[in-house]
């Protein structure tokens, strides 16, 4: 045996459990609302942040201390305060802010609760439905993705493709399929108030959110969101464009989803779909983001398809793979867009 190799991986496995035991302290930080405290608050101690908060001084102090040892704030040793930069706070505090990831760390726990179901699903098959993460998943992946279509939807994603641009200006109808929360419609209705959009999901409590955060808007009057299962969505009268975001890798039919939204464009649409940005092959994928979409997809979007006898693709989802899907469905053309992004792949997809 060699030692050394040995004690390495003791130490990168170590690095694991650390950052599962952060996730739950940011986790924690993010739902009291500790970050949002922090940020523009200068140096303080734990009994100052505890007061601003509202909190209980010994466990801010506590987790104050956690914070500080990994970095995440600084601490003064000689005047016994804690400072969170603002680079920090644009991550973890700012909800509006292009670099927010604190929506990740509500996600997590929802994804690890439900381990033990994983666990079963590995010895006896099936899979976790959706419906038991609970809400947490369903508020941690709307405000993981807000601040990125906020942000970029519009002035860069839809930009992309002149002729999505050209349709919604003038007055089109628009669909998107596996709408969540519904922001990416509300989103385009503000910015193209002479269309018309519809968002289709089958977790009502998703929709619910959708609607009351469309009549917050503004927009509800030109924003329809509707309990529709992805395979069955209505095509009369056809939609110019069609949008999912994140979504055809969770299906149960992914194959049926794709034949669905063929049936339902219109036949000079265009049927635009974001996806992760993974390789066609596990070599591809090595490293960290592959390692983090393998464990995603397991804990949550491979294992919420089995639980419904679906075909499980995973979070690693390829061009290859789309493309297959797409052509399958009858769509004649597939480009994948020139847009950089960290973790997202897109692409523009036509009959």
């Amino acid at each position: 045996m060699d030692k050394s190799k040995r004690e390495q991986f003791i130490n990168q496995m170590m690095g694991y459990v650390t950052g599962a035991a952060l996730s739950g302290m940011i986790y924690i930080g993010d739902r009291v609302g500790l970050f949002k405290a922090l940020a523009g608050a200068g140096p303080v101690s734990s009994t100052e942040l505890a007061a601003k908060a509202g909190l209980q001084e010994r466990y801010v102090r506590e987790w104050l201390s956690a914070m500080a040892a990994a970095g995440i704030v600084e601490y003064d040793a000689a005047a016994e305060r804690f400072i969170f930069p603002e680079e920090h706070a644009a991550v973890l505090a700012d909800d509006n802010s292009p670099s927010f990831l604190a929506g990740f760390f509500q996600n997590t726990p929802a994804m690890i609760n439900v381990a033990p179901r994983v666990a079963e699903a590995f010895v006896k098959g099936g899979g976790v439905p959706f419906s038991e993460y609970g809400p947490d998943l369903v508020v941690g992946i709307d405000r993981s993705n807000r601040a990125q279509y906020q942000f970029h939807l519009v002035k860069r994603w839809l930009a992309a493709m002149p002729q999505v641009v050209t349709c919604l200006q003038n007055g089109g109808r628009a669909a998107d399929v596996g709408c969540g929360s519904g922001y990416p419609s509300i989103l385009m209705a503000q910015a193209f108030p002479q269309s018309r959009f519809f968002g289709f999901d089958v977790s009502e409590e998703s929709l619910e959110r959708a609607r009351a955060d469309a009549r917050r808007k503004g927009v509800a009057d030109r924003v329809e969101f509707q309990r529709a299962s992805a395979t069955a969505l209505p095509n009369n009268p056809k939609f110019d464009v069609i949008t999912s975001f994140d979504a055809i890798h969770d299906m149960v039919d992914p194959r049926g989803v794709l034949r669905s939204i063929r049936g339902a464009l219109a036949d000079d649409g265009t049927y635009f779909m974001v996806e992760p940005k993974a390789g066609d092959t596990l070599t591809e994928n090595m490293g960290p983001m592959g390692a983090m979409m393998y464990s995603m997809s397991t804990l949550h979007c491979m294992t919420v398809s089995l639980a419904h006898g679906g075909e499980g693709i995973g979070t690693a989802i390829g061009p290859t793979k789309i493309k297959e899907l797409a052509e399958q469905a009858g769509f004649t053309r597939v480009r994948r867009l020139p847009i950089e992004h960290l973790a997202q792949a897109f692409y523009e997809i036509r009959p």
